[in-house]
């Protein structure tokens, strides 16, 4: 199996994706460090290890150039419940009270057959740990539960000295198992093991979503030849969402075989995550502010020289075609979205080199993430305002749901996060964050598919070019622009099918 992997990752995607591997090497973490008088410590990876179930660990530490003084040099490990003290503790000193367990590092020159053979250009110093984390002791009769282990380096010695004192700069390379039981070992970190179920039911309901909205354009473009671009935005959401967890089942299968997984595999998934996110929230906006109604059911006026920078806004959300250039508010919404989304996915990918971490708060991108989140939240709702101000009194009763269904949309996640990094346990936080977000973007993407596709079922249907199929309307001109061509609407296949942008 190993040698068909390497051979040809591509072929073996689909047969990992479907029946995954029963074998399982370690998580492995590589990086490297260099000590001096003002960094002391190095944290070199975090794992969960299931309940009542042992770890196995081990570092290798390579060297250009020996550690002098490596008898201060300590691995330890840190339990989860005392990880806070740790971070709040000021000296290295301080920090080490709380160790559970420590390891001391010894370095030994690489045979020179060895260093040959691995093309060094430069002897090596070698350090080889293992050791295995004992399950607790269950205290005060409490139900077991997984632990989070730190797992750090350091060296004291250089804490407060008035020398300036640089130490070698040192490579390592940390693998960890779940032993679950003596013939059952995983890499993956207990709080994964949800994960993939989330990501296997998100991409089957997603799927679900996407081929039923292209059954719906298939048959209105068969019968009536005319389609909502709406249409294509929620299947395309919906399309990059089943993309989105087929990617990253896909990175755990080959995580689960090698502890390391595949990066492309896992960048692709958070992309395309952030790509639905984006589009999500630019239908919430873009229908909040008006943007599908007929203007016989609200009054979208050309904006003044005196309106405001919000006004104009709304104004060219409502009316996407209204300006007559492709450079407007409407165009500039999406395309802003879409590009800070993928750059938030993009720099995230940078905290987390196991599995995407597209909304973790934990991480500067991931708070950045939130706070647009919950900006956009607000933006909808002065939005919604402003729309039930000049839309007809049927349309009341929609718009009040639509704020309710939409504020949760927009601030449900970062609420659930901060709430999870301030009260929730810190072995419950990333799964609750992953649950959380795959049930509000399954709901989001229900709910606009409902909202593209049910014809008549509420007021806003009723009137809404999303789902109107017939021809009514559809003769409606830019009088701000006054040609003669109709402009909001896309032909295709000479004239035989057609997209509306109004």
């Amino acid at each position: 199996m190993m040698f068909c992997v390497k051979g040809n990752r591509g072929i073996a995607l689909l047969g990992l994706l479907v029946c995954g591997l029963p074998a399982a090497f370690a998580k492995t973490t590589s990086g490297q460090f260099q000590f001096y008088n003002k960094k002391t410590d190095h944290v070199i990876s975090s794992y969960s290890i299931a309940a009542g179930a042992s770890g196995l660990m081990t570092a290798v530490l390579l060297s250009k150039e020996k550690y002098e003084n490596e008898d201060n040099l300590k691995l330890r490990l840190y339990l989860d419940e005392d990880w806070p003290k740790v971070q709040r503790a000021k000296t290295c000193q301080e920090k080490i009270k709380y160790a559970r367990q420590t390891e001391d590092i010894k370095f030994e020159l690489e045979d020179i057959d060895k260093i040959r053979r691995w093309g060094y250009k430069f002897p090596k110093w070698r350090s080889e740990t293992h050791l295995k984390i004992e399950p607790l002791e269950s205290e005060n009769d409490y139900a077991p539960r997984h632990h989070y282990w730190y797992i750090a380096i350091d060296d004291c010695s250089l804490e407060g000295s008035r020398k300036t004192l640089t130490m070698p700069r040192v490579q390592y390379s940390i693998q960890i198992y779940n032993m679950l039981s003596e013939n059952a070992l995983t890499h993956l970190s207990t709080d994964e093991f949800l994960i993939s179920r989330v990501h296997t039911f998100t991409m089957f309901l997603s799927a679900f979503v996407c081929c039923l909205l292209f059954g719906r354009i298939s048959y209105h473009l068969t019968t009536s030849g005319i389609v909502h671009v709406a249409m294509f935005m929620v299947m395309g959401a919906a399309g990059f969402d089943t993309a989105s967890s087929a990617f990253e089942l896909m990175h755990m299968n080959f995580y689960r075989f090698d502890g390391v997984g595949w990066y492309t595999l896992d960048a692709i998934s958070a992309y395309n995550e952030a790509i639905c996110d984006a589009i999500v929230c630019f239908l919430l906006v873009a229908i909040a502010a008006g943007w599908t109604l007929p203007s016989d059911a609200i009054s979208v006026q050309r904006c003044q020289d005196n309106a405001t920078l919000i006004q104009k806004i709304l104004v060219g959300l409502a009316n996407p075609t209204g300006s007559g250039s492709w450079v407007n508010p409407f165009s500039g919404l999406l395309v802003g979205l879409v590009s800070t989304h993928l750059v938030m996915a993009h720099w995230g990918l940078n905290y987390n080199d196991d599995f995407d971490s597209y909304h973790d708060l934990e991480h500067l991108p991931g708070k950045i993430l939130m706070m647009l989140r919950s900006s956009l939240g607000f933006f909808m709702l002065a939005a919604i305002v402003q729309t039930r101000m000049k839309c007809k009194a049927s349309l009341h009763s929609f718009y009040l749901a639509f704020a309710i269904v939409g504020t949760i949309w927009f601030q449900g996640l970062p609420v659930i996060t901060w709430f999870c990094n301030n009260v929730v346990a810190f072995h419950q936080r990333h799964p609750t964050v992953i649950v959380s977000g795959a049930v509000l973007q399954s709901t989001s993407l229900l709910v606009l598919s409902w909202l593209v596709a049910v014809n008549g079922s509420t007021s806003y249907h009723k009137v809404s070019h999303m789902t109107q199929s017939g021809d009514n309307n559809l003769t409606e001109k830019m009088a701000s622009v006054g040609t003669g061509s109709d402009a909001r609407m896309w032909s295709f296949f000479g004239n035989r099918a057609k997209v509306r942008l109004d």
